[in-house]
């Protein structure tokens, strides 16, 4: 049975023995999010969690980076993690967090990693993406993680190597991408990743304007006089995108269906 206590006002290291003791030897998946456990309760957490969990949740409760830091280790110690959400957290991937998190991430056999909605320092985004090798990522959420340009050209280095090669659904929407970064990132995958199937790059903000505009069918950029970029951003993501998606998704078809024949 999983434990489930999503807005269970779990606080710190108390709250951590609180889910402790939920957990049975048929637990699988861990859904903690929306409580306040911070990095003590996460360090408590941890530090006592069978190795038989598959899935942990733990959105929206406090995490900074020495709790990224301690739950990324309990992954590399304990292969069955395959699933992690830290969405809507503290963590910034400061300097002196960020080259370990990056070692712990390549040592273990993560599928999916959501760290939507935390403030992420702009250079370790561009660190993260130069050396980040995890062989099973299929599912990376960065949407809302201050990724700028600063970082565009790693992510387009990683979407063109070998190091990807698992990835299939990449969410960098609601960031700070400018309309270059959008045509490298959309050419990137375009030339080299026939496996990414998924990819949002949508309702990016630009830098002096008043918020992000999200891409709507029916949006006119030529009638914002405030973000003249947008109109090639509309361009890439209206018409290239859904078509490289495509391809993508009709080649990953063809090749289960191929797989599927052989056996």
């Amino acid at each position: 049975m999983n434990v489930e206590v999503e807005y269970s006002d779990l606080e710190g290291v108390e709250g951590a023995e609180a889910i402790l003791a939920a957990i049975t030897p048929t637990s699988r998946a861990i859904k903690a999010a929306y409580n306040q456990l911070g990095d003590d309760g996460v360090e408590a957490l941890v530090a006592a969690l069978p190795p038989h969990i598959e899935r942990l949740d733990l959105t929206d409760n406090e995490v900074g980076d020495r709790g990224l830091l301690t739950t990324l280790g309990y992954a590399a110690r304990n292969s069955g993690l395959k699933h992690l959400s830290l969405a809507f957290n503290a963590i910034h991937l400061d300097e002196a967090t960020t080259a370990p998190a990056i070692a712990a991430l390549n040592a273990f056999h993560l599928e999916s990693l959501t760290l939507f909605s935390n403030h992420l320092e702009p250079a370790a985004m561009t660190e993260l993406f130069e050396h980040l090798s995890a062989p099973q990522l299929s599912t990376l959420q960065m949407s809302r993680c201050n990724v700028d340009d600063e970082a565009a050209a790693a992510i387009a280095n990683y979407l063109s190597s070998p190091r990807a090669g698992a990835l299939t659904t990449l969410d960098l929407g609601n960031n700070w991408l400018s309309a270059l970064a959008v045509k490298d990132i959309i050419d990137a995958v375009e030339s080299a990743h026939y496996g990414l199937v998924h990819l949002s790059l949508a309702s990016h903000g630009l830098r002096g304007t008043r918020g992000c505009i999200l891409f709507k069918p029916d949006y006119d950029p030529k009638a914002d006089v405030a973000a003249p970029q947008l109109v090639e951003i509309v361009h890439e993501l209206q018409s290239r995108l859904p078509g490289v998606l495509t391809r993508n998704r009709e080649l990953c078809r063809r090749t289960m269906a191929a797989a599927a024949r052989a056996r």
